[in-house]
């Protein structure tokens, strides 16, 4: 910078200059301001902003930098203001011009509250500078920095309920930089409502019932405004069939939507079906169906098919034949005590289940050695369904069944008593025999002898052989 033209007649804030002095004492270098103008001149007003053409402005023609000093082009019109057009050739009222001077030499700036910013350009009046001036009584180009701002882009603005943002909101500017004073139907369209469109609502659900309007997120309702428009219809597995009017629910209840939100009385024949009757259940082994109480309703399965939970509802345990009794010539069949009678208990109606025929004598193939079939008791029965010919564990008695169809041989029978031991009928026959030609005394006591060496199961199997109850209970507590 450079000392203005009459730096020597101005004076310093303080008693010394300082940089604070610089707006005062100090121009731009090679500027109109530091040229000092003739006699009856003076500096014109943008002396300040006019460059000379040398550096030291000494070569400069004056009339660029000043002008008379009567003239209106040497009046500082000051902030506000700007010489007029005619300010070069127009004369102030006295020798000098002077404030007085301003209303004829001088039009105010037009306001920034005047520009039209070009909205092309994305730009928008700055509402903040509205009482700044333009550089000239009429705004321009040149007061864009000054003036204006950007837009705003549509997609910042909030746009009121039931509206949504245009889809180009992005790139679409708004009237002023914030979107605050701009028309909202720039940036926003009327959203779908939902009342517009209940397909959305798909299979499990329905629209929501509101008098209210409800829009989706955009212009058409998609997908993704289900949760705003549809409520999800209850499931049959929450609607309780009554039992007492016979119904239960459908097998398929979860799958089953109610007609509304929640299930009704109006879901009834989508939701339920007739209880299963207890004649369809297969009751089990050891079980028959039960018997309705006379008066009573037929009893029914819980659901609409019966399932093993309906046992104790629909069936009554039975009797097995292990109850029944076997009557005369009858006997129990293998594996009785698993057989079940035909009702909860048994009857003589099951003796043809529980019971068969004892074996006769003539069924039997064989009998042990020693002994051989005595035809004369083949009509006899045998202790079980089998008969069952075999010696007992001590080698020396047999089983009833040997003594009751067999006979044994005399060889062995005579043998038996010649050593003292009297086996069967057989042997006591022989017994006899031996003892018949002595003299009757002696016959008398060999006989006495001779029974007195009976063995006591012998004469225990002989009265089981003759009782066939008693045959029955001995077979039973093996």
């Amino acid at each position: 910078m450079s000392p203005v033209h009459n730096a020597k007649d101005l004076k310093c804030a303080g008693r010394n200059c300082t940089s604070e002095d610089d707006s005062t004492c100090c121009g731009k270098d090679n500027t109109c301001v530091t040229m000092v103008c003739p006699v009856d001149y003076a500096h014109r007003q943008n002396a300040t902003d006019t460059f000379c053409t040398d550096l030291s402005c000494n070569a400069t023609d004056y009339p660029l930098c000043c002008m008379e000093d009567d003239k209106c082009g040497s009046l500082v019109c000051g902030d506000g203001f700007v010489s007029n057009e005619a300010a070069h050739e127009t004369p102030c009222r006295g020798f000098k011009c002077t404030e007085s001077d301003k209303d004829i030499c001088c039009d105010t700036w037009a306001a920034c509250s005047d520009m039209i910013c070009p909205s092309g350009k994305g730009l928008v009046l700055d509402v903040k500078k509205l009482g700044e001036f333009c550089k000239n009584t009429t705004c321009g180009d040149a007061d864009e920095e000054t003036c204006c701002e950007s837009a705003g882009k549509c997609d910042s603005m909030k746009c009121p309920p039931g509206t949504s943002h245009r889809d180009d909101a992005a790139t679409v500017p708004c009237k002023d930089a914030v979107c605050h004073d701009t028309d909202w139907t720039i940036c926003c369209g009327q959203r779908a409502k939902c009342q517009d469109s209940p397909a959305i609502c798909k299979a499990g659900s329905v629209p929501k019932s509101i008098t209210e309007p409800l829009f989706c997120q955009a212009f058409a309702c998609t997908d993704a405004d289900v949760g705003t428009c549809c409520d999800t219809q209850e499931s049959c597995k929450n609607y309780g069939c009554p039992s007492s009017q016979g119904l239960a629910s459908k097998p398929d209840a979860l799958e089953q939507t109610c007609a509304d939100v929640i299930c009704g009385e109006a879901d009834k024949a989508t939701c339920c079906g007739p209880r299963a009757a207890c004649s369809q259940m297969i009751c089990g082994s050891g079980q028959i169906p039960k018997t309705p109480v006379a008066g009573d309703p037929a009893p029914m399965c819980a659901n609409t098919t019966c399932s093993e939970k309906d046992k104790p509802t629909c069936c009554d345990g039975v009797d097995t034949c292990a109850q029944y009794g076997c009557t005369g010539d009858l006997v129990h069949i293998a594996n009785f005590w698993s057989i079940p009678c035909t009702e909860a208990q048994c009857t003589q109606a099951d003796e043809s289940l529980c019971c068969a025929k004892r074996a006769a004598c003539t069924t039997l193939a064989a009998c042990p050695t020693g002994f051989s079939i005595n035809t004369d008791n083949g009509a006899e029965l045998c202790v079980n369904l089998t008969c069952d010919a075999t010696a007992t564990d001590d080698g020396t008695s047999e089983s009833v069944d040997t003594l009751k169809c067999c006979k044994q041989d005399q060889a062995q029978a005579a043998a038996g008593v010649a050593g003292g031991e009297l086996t069967g009928p057989a042997a006591a026959d022989a017994a006899t025999t031996t003892t018949a030609g002595a003299d009757k005394p002696e016959a008398a006591e060999e006989e006495g002898a001779g029974h007195a060496v009976l063995p006591a199961w012998w004469l225990l199997i002989a009265v089981v052989a003759l009782q066939p109850s008693a045959r029955e209970y001995w077979r039973c507590g093996e």
